[in-house]
C-alpha cells in the first residue's frame, strides 16, 4: 500500500531539474529587483486589515507572485506598537475559501483574532504567499544531495532576501528572527523547517503541520540529523493520526512514525518539549485543510505565545510541571499526554492535550495555568481509548489539584484503558 500523498503527490523529474538549471543560470546574469523600489501599491481590502499584492516581484522565483498581508485588529490605531510576522506557503488557501484548491480555507484570520480576543496569543500580522501552481512540488522540496531537484532554497532566499525586508520596511514589524515563524503544511511543513535551517538570521520559529517527511527518503531529517547547528529556537510539528497507511501493520501510519522519529531527533539536539518544541497528535484527523484549521491555534500560541506568556509563572498564572511513570506494559514508541478540565490542559480534548517527554525513566512536562486554578486531570496516551485506569483496570477518579503556587505534580499510571478492556 502506497503512502497518502494528495495533494503532494509527483517528483522532480528530469525537466524540473533543467528548469532549474537554466533558472539558476538566469538569475547570475540577471540582476534581482529591488521588491521595495518595484512593488506596486496594495490592493486594500476588509476594511484596511489587508493588503493584496497581486502582482509582488519574485524575480528568484520566475516572475511575480501574489502575496497577501494581514494586519491586526489595533494597527491602525496604535501608531507607536510593533507585531511579530507569520509568514505562511500555500497562500491561496489560508484567508479565502473560495480561492482554496479544495473550497476549504485554514480560517488563519478568524483563528488569529479569536485566539488575541482570548488573550492566549499576541497580535501577529500574517503574510501569505500563493503557491507555484502546477510547479509547488519543485518549489516546496529541498535540492537532491547529487544536484538538481527541488527549489526549496531558492524559495527560502526570496523569503528571506526579498519578500522579508519588504515587509519589515513596509510594516511596523519586530523584525528579529525570534519574532519572526515560518510556517506550512504536508510538503509546506518540510519547506518550513528546510527555511527556518537555512536562513537563522530572518526565521527563528518554525511550523511543520502534518509535514511530509517521507519525502525522499526523509531527506529534510537526514540533512537536519547530519548539520552542527541545533535548528529553529522554536519548533512546532504535528500529525493526524489517520494521515497515510500502516504500511508495517503496527497500528501506527507511516506519517505519524515519521513525526515521532523528527521529535524524538529534536530530542536528540536538545530540545524540551513544550520549552523549545510544541508536537501534537490529532486523533482521527485526516490530511487535509479542514483538520490544519481546526489545530491552527495550538501552533500559533506555541511560536508566538500571549501577552502575558512567561516560563517561570508570573502574577496571574504559575507553573505546573507534571512527572509521570508508566506501567512496563506501555506499548514501545508510546507518547503519554495530560488532558484536564482548563483550556492550557485541552478542556478535556486529547487532540489538544500536552504532550510530555521522556525524562529519567518517566514523563515530564510543564504548563502555565491561571493562578488559583482547580484542575483536574488525567493522563492518556493520545485518546480516551488510552486513559489510564487504577491497578484492577477500573475507571480511575479525576486526578485534582489547587494551582495556588509553582509545583510538580509526581504521577504513577497502573494500567491503561486498552490493556484491561
Amino acid at each position: 500500500m502506497s503512502r497518502q500523498v494528495s495533494p503532494d503527490s509527483g517528483r522532480p523529474n528530469g525537466s524540473a531539474r533543467i528548469r532549474t538549471a537554466c533558472a539558476a543560470l538566469a538569475l547570475l546574469s540577471f540582476p534581482l529587483l529591488s521588491a521595495r523600489a518595484s512593488a506596486p501599491a496594495p490592493e486594500i481590502q476588509g476594511g484596511g486589515r489587508f493588503h493584496v499584492y497581486r502582482e509582488f516581484p519574485a524575480v528568484r522565483l520566475g516572475g511575480v507572485r501574489r502575496v497577501t498581508v494581514f494586519l491586526p485588529p489595533d494597527y491602525h490605531s496604535a501608531p507607536a506598537r510593533r507585531y511579530p510576522v507569520l509568514y505562511l506557503h500555500d497562500g491561496q488557501n489560508v484567508f479565502d475559501a473560495h480561492r482554496a484548491a479544495f473550497g476549504v480555507e485554514w480560517r488563519v484570520d478568524e483563528t488569529i483574532d479569536a485566539q488575541v480576543a482570548s488573550g492566549k496569543l499576541a497580535s501577529v500580522i500574517a503574510v501569505a504567499v500563493d503557491n507555484a501552481g502546477s510547479h509547488r512540488v519543485e518549489e516546496y522540496t529541498p535540492p537532491l544531495p547529487g544536484g538538481g531537484g527541488g527549489r526549496a532554497s531558492v524559495y527560502g532566499d526570496f523569503l528571506a532576501f526579498d519578500l522579508k525586508p519588504f515587509i519589515d520596511g513596509a510594516y511596523r514589524t519586530q523584525p528579529g528572527p525570534g519574532t519572526t515563524a515560518v510556517m506550512g503544511s504536508s510538503l509546506g511543513g518540510i519547506l518550513s523547517l528546510h527555511v527556518a535551517r537555512h536562513h537563522p538570521e530572518s526565521f527563528g520559529l518554525a511550523g511543520c503541520m502534518s509535514p511530509s517527511f517521507w519525502w525522499n527518503h526523509r531527506q529534510v531529517l537526514e540533512e537536519w540529523r547530519d548539520a552542527a547547528e541545533k535548528g529553529p529556537a522554536r519548533l512546532w510539528i504535528d500529525i493526524g493520526t489517520a494521515e497515510g497507511d500502516d504500511e508495517d501493520g503496527d497500528g501506527v501510519t507511516e506519517p505519524v512514525e515519521d513525526a515521532r522519529d523528527a521529535r524524538i531527533l529534536a530530542w536528540e539536539r536538545g530540545y524540551k518539549t513544550g520549552k523549545d518544541l510544541g508536537y501534537l497528535e490529532d486523533p482521527g484527523a485526516e490530511h487535509n485543510e479542514h483538520a490544519w484549521a481546526g489545530r491552527l491555534p495550538h501552533p500559533l500560541v506555541f511560536l508566538f505565545g500571549g501577552p502575558a506568556s512567561d516560563a517561570g509563572g508570573s502574577k496571574d498564572k504559575v507553573k505546573i510541571t507534571f512527572s509521570v511513570t508508566v506501567p512496563g506494559t506501555t506499548p514501545a514508541g508510546s507518547t503519554i499526554y495530560v488532558t484536564g478540565n482548563v483550556p492550557e490542559l485541552g478542556a478535556w480534548s486529547p487532540a489538544a492535550a500536552i504532550a510530555l517527554a521522556p525524562d529519567k525513566g518517566g514523563w515530564k512536562g510543564s504548563v502555565l495555568v491561571p493562578r488559583g486554578s482547580a484542575l483536574q486531570f488525567k493522563f492518556t496516551r493520545g485518546s480516551w481509548d488510552t486513559v489510564e485506569k487504577d491497578a484492577y483496570g477500573h475507571e480511575l477518579p479525576n486526578r485534582k489539584h489547587d494551582a495556588t503556587k509553582t509545583k510538580t505534580i509526581k504521577a504513577a499510571v497502573a494500567k491503561w484503558r486498552d490493556e484491561v478492556e
